[in-house]
């Protein structure tokens, strides 16, 4: 029989396991399926919209 121990006196290793099994994958990274906002500034934007100025 396993003793129960406090997440606080839990190493790092030991809470970082226990995280991970509660955890479940994606089937799909919702991180690249997000899209850009409209009313956010872009950089690479302005630098495309520059070099098409003078070009």
């Amino acid at each position: 029989m396993q003793k129960i121990v406090s997440r606080l006196k839990m190493s790092k290793k030991a809470r970082k396991e226990m995280d991970s099994k509660g955890r479940s994958t994606w089937a799909i990274s919702p991180v690249s399926r997000k899209t850009p906002g409209k009313k956010g500034y872009d950089r690479k934007q302005a630098k495309r919209n520059i070099a098409d100025d003078d070009a």
